[in-house]
């Protein structure tokens, strides 16, 4: 009867996570990102110009055909066509879409739900793993809490989309917690399930995921089966498969790039309340000065989590816990290990506080190129971050047993409510952005650029790298045109580009626009076009895009 009710109160508390975590996004983002035919906060950038990436990304292959890789569209870099894991444009997502184009919207996007799946199964992971170490249903639930608001997934959450299935790390951190108790083989299976969608959702998860699941390796060699060390390799070669198939790996596009060191975590970040955005992050904490890109190496802890390891820390000496810490700390030396190394990862060989590079190791050429395929290297402390949380909410609660439990109740209630007190401006103002942007115009509502786009085949770009080629690039594909320029975070295309090169050459030298559209990033540049037959040079906020007039009404502004 006894286990009966503990099933049941599972099944309770699961549906309780499920209605946070949807209650979370309401919160922070609001019924606006949900409407699939409204994208109008992604092209005012919303927080930044990378969800552009991600949403021409996936216009341009929504409607380009199958091809192998998966992955792959022709409509972007003509010549050679770009791999959409490069744009972050979620591929397995995309391809599920992609497969029922037929029966979608003209405008049609999918991050809004995407992220409310993250929240519900952020929610959902963490409710798992406080349960399994508490028993405790209510108190599972409060804490998951603060792991809906947790402010490195506020922080990603449509500044790069994909970057918010952190709930990828908190299900492995599940599965390496219930492996360490009860040994089983599913639960390889399922570390495999987490590896082969982190390299079709963002591979950054691969690297965090792959600690948890050697881990689970390893605990299987400390109890004697040596077996199963066959199992990390394997899992490793049927997740390499995967992302041949889709293509982020195998396909001649390197990975790598520079900016391994620069885009680091700061030594302040966990403290720090700042971000791309500018948002309010602390009620209490100011904000600390970074260095290089450090911005990305965003990890703010909040408030309510930094009292919370203070308090935990002192209620297990008052209730004579100390001891049993210690001995957690032992039983756990090799996640400890991978704590270590994450956060040493994080860091970089560029150690920086505040505006001050404080030291840099020397490390071998090819190292750096190695680390370069995750040079944002700040964002492999999201493990160490989350078991930080996890560390809070259940050395708080097995103090209960020794303390009175509703001190370990109230203590959580403190914690939580401070959290969310101390990110309370930065969830206003999300908010409030969200709502504006949803309701903003764009080039998309521009008549003129419309019809102009309409009677076109294809951009080609000529040096410009600002926030109007990727709006720019959105329209065209709207409009089934394909774009001389990539838009990819990885990979070099030279193919493309002299494909480019030879058409620009051949409308200055015949004078014939055809049915392109120039996009260049000086006016003076502009003007080598002034020759062609009825040319229009037409100024778009801080680009000039040169087409040809085909009988336009209205008049260019």
């Amino acid at each position: 009867m006894k286990e009966q009710q503990l099933t049941k109160n599972k099944y309770i508390g699961l549906l309780a996570a499920v209605i946070i975590g949807c209650m979370a996004f309401m919160a922070i983002y609001g019924l606006t990102p949900l409407d699939v035919t409204n994208d109008r906060w992604i092209m005012e950038l919303y927080d930044e110009r990378d969800i552009l990436t991600h949403y021409a990304g996936w216009e341009a292959y929504r409607d380009s055909p199958w091809s192998f890789p998966l992955g792959h569209t022709d409509n972007m870099a003509v010549g050679e066509g770009v791999i959409i894991s490069f744009t972050d444009s979620i591929p397995w997502v995309a391809m599920v879409f992609k497969a029922i184009n037929g029966i979608l919207p003209n405008t049609f996007q999918f991050f809004g739900w995407f992220t409310l799946l993250c929240y519900i199964l952020q929610t959902v992971a963490a409710f798992m793993i406080l349960s399994c170490k508490t028993k405790d249903t209510v108190f599972s639930l409060a804490g998951s809490v603060l792991f809906s608001f947790a402010p490195i997934l506020m922080e990603r959450a449509f500044r790069h989309t994909a970057l918010g299935a952190q709930w990828l790390v908190l299900f492995a951190i599940y599965l390496y917690f219930v492996h360490k108790d009860t040994p089983k083989t599913i639960n390889h299976i399922w570390m495999l399930l987490l590896l082969v969608l982190s390299i079709g959702i963002h591979p950054y998860f691969l690297p965090m995921i792959a600690c948890f699941a050697l881990l689970c390796v390893a605990e299987d060699a400390i109890k004697g089966k040596y077996k199963n060390m066959v199992i990390f390799p394997l899992q490793l070669g049927i997740t390499y498969a995967a992302g041949y198939i889709i293509g982020v790996v195998g396909h001649g596009v390197s990975s790598s790039r520079s900016g391994f060191g620069h885009y680091s975590m700061n030594i302040n970040a966990v403290v720090n309340p700042t971000s791309v955005g500018g948002y309010t992050w602390s009620k209490f904490l100011p904000v600390l000065p970074n260095t290089a890109g450090n911005y990305d190496g965003f990890n703010y802890l909040g408030a309510g989590i930094m009292a919370g390891l203070v308090l935990a820390a002192v209620l297990l000496l008052a209730s004579g816990r100390a001891a049993d810490a210690v001995a957690t700390v032992k039983r756990h030396l090799p996640l400890l290990a991978v704590s270590i190394f994450l956060t040493c990862f994080a860091l970089s060989h560029i150690i920086c506080l505040n505006e001050n590079i404080i030291f840099t190791a020397p490390l071998p050429e090819k190292l750096v190129e190695l680390g370069g395929i995750f040079r944002s290297s700040g964002r492999m402390f999201y493990p160490v971050y989350y078991l930080l949380f996890i560390w809070v909410v259940v050395s708080v609660y097995r103090c209960a047993d020794r303390l009175k439990k509703p001190v370990a109740y109230g203590v959580l209630a403190f914690i939580v409510a401070l959290q969310l007190y101390d990110i309370s401006g930065c969830i206003v103002e999300k908010h409030t952005n969200m709502y504006r942007n949803g309701r903003e115009t764009s080039i998309l509502d521009d008549v003129f650029l419309n019809e102009v786009f309409s009677n076109s085949d294809e951009l080609l770009e000529i040096d410009i790298h600002r926030y109007d080629e990727r709006q720019l690039a959105v329209l065209a594909f709207k409009k089934d045109m394909t774009i001389s320029y990539e838009l990819a975070n990885s990979g070099e295309y030279p193919a493309a580009e002299a494909l480019r090169d030879r058409k620009i050459e051949e409308i200055i030298s015949t004078g014939d626009l055809q049915d392109y559209i120039v996009v260049l990033s000086e006016e003076e540049e502009a003007q080598r076009f002034a020759h062609c037959e009825d040319a229009i040079i037409y100024a778009y906020k801080n680009s000039f895009l040169v087409f040809r007039d085909k009988g336009y009404q209205l008049s260019p502004q």
